[in-house]
């Protein structure tokens, strides 16, 4: 069990935990060591982080800022106000036909 406790903590350091805990062949065994080490408080929180692909400590993954700060966020503002702007050009256009 020391020996496991030591491989995660090689893994946990070096960044190749994820493969570590997802190894086709000993995955479940790292699971079980890391939960169980995980449990008596002797292993840090180890969460996924969707924007690098990779496991990390909780806590450490560095702020991002607000969701419509990012181009992807700015992008969706300027696209939702563009179809904002024609149908309500529309909308005013047949209101006036009539």
């Amino acid at each position: 069990m020391d020996m496991k406790k030591a491989e995660m903590d090689k893994a946990i350091t070096s960044g190749t935990y994820g493969d570590w805990i997802n190894d086709p062949v000993s995955g479940s065994a790292n699971k079980n060591v890391y939960f169980y080490y995980r449990i008596h408080d002797e292993a840090p929180n180890m969460v996924f982080d969707p924007y690098s692909g990779n496991y990390v400590i909780q806590g450490s993954e560095p702020h991002r800022g607000e969701w419509y700060a990012s181009t992807m966020g700015i992008t969706a503002i300027i696209v939702m106000g563009a179809v904002a702007a024609v149908a309500s050009f529309f909308a005013y256009r047949k209101a006036v036909r009539k």
